[in-house]
């Protein structure tokens, strides 16, 4: 609550909702989980959370849906994962999810690139248009990738090169790093606007 400057709204039997700044979110979802670790490590129960990123104005009701949407989906993609929905004032979603042990750390330090200006907050949008373009063309899964990593490597983002290498060795892990990128955006800058 107060070490994130966050505000508590429900917490009962395994459920708890809370309202956090930005900046602080991340870091509190990964404190609430090794909290959660720690205490229930004698009982091997995993632990599934939802963020939601949305604007103050959004109508909490509408919030706390696309939240249990979020925790839902965190659940249904295989348990003891965190699931992030962003929600912009006008646009699509951005929906990203993965295990507790890596997506956190590669969220986190996507949105650390964002805020060094080691990686373009543009190149994500290039990677989903690649993904569109390429739907369907199963004979080019693999390929999809290298053409992710060609697209960095022109635009001289060398850190992009990095990411694919790391994380994308086919289409749908390069899906999961351009959800991931998008995702970290909105964290990026409120990082930089409360820094």
């Amino acid at each position: 609550g107060d070490r994130y400057r966050g505000c508590s709204i429900y917490c009962g039997g395994d459920d708890v909702v809370a309202l956090l700044p930005l900046d602080q979110a991340l870091d509190c979802a990964r404190a609430v989980n090794a909290e959660f670790r720690e205490a229930m490590s004698p009982y091997g129960l995993t632990f599934s959370a939802g963020l939601v990123v949305a604007h103050a104005l959004e109508p909490l009701q509408e919030v706390r849906a696309w939240a249990q949407q979020a925790e839902k989906a965190a659940k249904a993609g295989g348990r003891d994962a965190l699931s992030v929905a962003v929600w912009p004032r006008s646009g699509a979603p951005v929906k990203a999810l993965g295990k507790w042990d890596e997506f956190p750390e590669v969220l986190d330090r996507i949105a650390g690139l964002y805020v060094e200006k080691e990686l373009s907050m543009g190149l994500a949008h290039e990677f989903r248009d690649l993904l569109e373009r390429t739907k369907g063309w199963d004979e080019f899964r693999e390929m999809v990738p290298l053409m992710a990593r060609a697209i960095a490597d022109r635009k001289k983002q060398q850190k992009a090169v990095q990411l694919v290498e790391e994380y994308a060795k086919g289409r749908d892990e390069l899906d999961w790093l351009c959800r991931t990128m998008l995702a970290a955006r909105p964290f990026a800058r409120a990082r930089k606007e409360a820094s």
